[in-house]
């Protein structure tokens, strides 16, 4: 084997292992990712369990309300209801799921309509 052989073999090496570790640095970041929208996932369902969004005759909108709910995990639930701007009884309902990350303020949010007909 020639010097010039030996070279050209470590950096084919070293490209290759390279390429190795930023594959696997951006897979454990896309890991982490799923994992804490999973939890953030699983903090909205015990929220909505906790706290079911239930509609009657009698409901008011400020009844669908509920939190801030700071959980074990450290996920935060709230739920707020807009008023709707017409007399057609559509409100937005907003339910987000929050929790800090390396100092930055993360969340998930699901938005919805839900109806609540005028009282005469």
């Amino acid at each position: 084997m020639t010097l010039i052989e030996v070279v050209l073999a470590a950096a084919i090496l070293s490209v290759g292992l390279g390429g190795l570790l930023l594959a696997a640095s951006r897979s454990v970041a896309v890991l982490r990712a799923a994992r804490m929208f999973e939890e953030a996932r699983w903090t909205l369902s015990l929220g909505e369990l906790e706290y079911p969004p239930i509609i009657t005759e009698d409901t008011d909108i400020r009844d669908l309300e509920a939190g801030p709910v700071s959980y074990d995990n450290g996920y935060t639930f709230v739920r707020e209801v807009e008023e709707g701007g017409g007399e057609d009884g559509l409100h937005i309902m907003r339910t987000r799921v929050s929790w800090g990350d390396r100092d930055r303020e993360r969340f998930e949010e699901v938005v919805q309509y839900v109806f609540i007909p005028e009282r005469n």
